[in-house]
């Protein structure tokens, strides 16, 4: 009898990024230089990071609660800024990342987190990719849907809905497996 596979250690908590902006300007109304600082100090922390949330972030530093378009407008034109002068910093679809989170993405816990962390889209396909790789160096090959269930539990849910199950086996199909 083969004993059981092995899980891999649990991955680590996701870690939100708590930025304070002393400012009497709106998020928008911000230099962009200032802007851009913000977006390169929220991807060294939870990189890759979709851009709307990186636009969360901002606004949450500034002190707001909702994040509207004229901000998601400013955080895109702040992302422009910082890939212009920060050559650490990269972008892959719709996420943000270091060079170093590029080359080894991190795997995060998000079973602590709620709101948009939690939605598929925001699940950047490289640390799928890097969960399900740790998943295989602990227990092998296994069926593709036992991967998306492991790889799933690895990055903190317990359930996998239709959305998640999709964007895990979306992200494992492009070059994660």
């Amino acid at each position: 009898v083969s004993p059981p596979p092995r899980s891999p250690p649990p991955a680590p908590a996701y870690v939100r990024a708590e930025l304070t902006v002393r400012s009497t300007v709106e998020p928008h109304e911000a230099p962009v230089s200032q802007l851009a600082g913000l977006v390169s100090k929220i991807v060294a922390i939870e990189g890759p990071v979709h851009i709307d949330e990186v636009s969360r972030r901002i606004s949450a530093a500034f002190g707001k609660a909702r994040t509207g378009q004229r901000i998601a407008e400013a955080t895109a034109r702040a992302v422009r800024h910082a890939l212009d002068m920060d050559k650490d910093l990269r972008q892959s679809g719709s996420f943000l990342l270091t060079a170093q989170q590029e080359s080894k993405p991190p795997v995060r816990d998000r079973s602590g987190e709620t709101g948009n962390l939690i939605k598929a889209a925001c699940l950047p396909p490289m640390e799928i990719a890097a969960a399900a790789a740790m998943i295989r160096a602990e227990s092998g090959e296994m069926a593709q849907q036992e991967l998306v269930v492991a790889t799933a539990r690895l990055l903190g849910f317990q359930r996998v809905g239709a959305e998640l199950a999709q964007a895990l086996e979306a992200a494992l199909s492009n070059g994660g497996g």
